[in-house]
């Protein structure tokens, strides 16, 4: 098993519970409208979009993979962190079974004024 960190840190005027609120919790309904030509349908197919959840992102013919699909592990929006693993689909090719991303936390004090 091999462990990859990739930090990525930015700053924007907007709170971390909004970017939290659109980005994660209502990102089923935002992303095809975001992506339209990337994403087909992002699709709830376990669970209310809490932790146990399963989420299918459906793609648009000629993607370089059809659909993924995420567990969601724990959804922490007291403290804006989401930690999910993608579980199935062509990206994980025939030597991974799954790809866990750790967390994805939004911080207040990263606001930039």
């Amino acid at each position: 098993m091999g462990v990859i960190k990739s930090p990525l840190e930015f700053k924007v005027n907007i709170s971390a519970a909004r970017i939290f609120q659109t980005l994660i919790i209502e990102s089923y309904t935002l992303l095809p409208h975001m992506m339209p030509t990337a994403i087909k349908s992002y699709d709830l197919i376990h669970g209310d979009g809490g932790a146990g959840s399963i989420s299918l992102t459906t793609f648009h013919e000629g993607a370089p993979f059809p659909y993924v699909k995420h567990r969601i592990d724990v959804v922490d929006t007291e403290n804006f962190m989401i930690r999910y693993a993608l579980i199935e689909g062509a990206l994980l090719g025939d030597k991974l079974e799954s790809i866990h991303y750790l967390k994805i936390r939004l911080m207040e004090g990263a606001l930039s004024r």
